[in-house]
């Protein structure tokens, strides 16, 4: 079981749409409900908030029980510390955080590698246009195209992508921004 020890709202909805994704539940708990919670070897808490003098016998309880203990901190100077893997920095790239999180949920050795796309320039610019909020229309008077040609460029960026909406393309927007570096690392060549 997975539990987040925050009181931050909007970080554990956002955690929790992360993994919903890979179909883990995600429990949220404060700091005051950890000393009565029952603790196993198999749970995982991610904490964020600061701890009290009080609460410190709590952790020592998760720490005792074997559970796997992971702290998210708010900037990589934080995270610099020796045991790295026990130290996430929430304000990285989301696809790192979810690498993290699952290599700590399943223990293992290599986390799941980050897709990349291959998406032709043009299909690019028409992804990162609908990113920036634009529509099929605005899409073709600023490319200078038809409004059928940009709709075509959208599908072929969705099939791509595995998509079957315009909300997919946000869903999937890091995958379409590392095929952005890849082309501009190709062009370069």
């Amino acid at each position: 079981m997975i539990y987040v020890i925050t009181d931050n709202q909007f970080l554990f909805a956002g955690i929790e749409l992360i993994l919903r994704k890979y179909e883990i539940t995600v429990y949220q708990l404060s700091a005051d409900d950890l000393r009565s919670h029952k603790v196993r070897k198999d749970h995982v808490f991610f904490i964020e908030c600061p701890l009290r003098e009080e609460n410190l016998h709590s952790l020592r309880k998760l720490y005792q029980y074997g559970a796997r203990v992971c702290y998210l901190m708010r900037s990589s100077i934080e995270c610099d510390r020796k045991n790295a893997s026990q130290f996430i920095d929430i304000t990285t790239e989301m696809n790192v955080f979810i690498a993290k999180v699952l290599k700590t949920i399943n223990n293992s050795a290599c986390p799941p590698a980050v897709n990349i796309v291959r998406l032709t320039n043009q299909e690019f610019t028409v992804a990162r246009l609908v990113l920036c909020g634009h529509s099929d229309v605005d899409i073709a008077s600023e490319l200078l195209i038809t409004k059928r040609s940009s709709q075509d460029h959208i599908n072929r960026v969705l099939k791509k992508l595995g998509g079957k909406s315009v909300a997919d393309i946000y869903l999937q927007r890091n995958v379409i921004y590392g095929s952005g570096t890849t082309l501009q690392k190709q062009k370069s060549r």
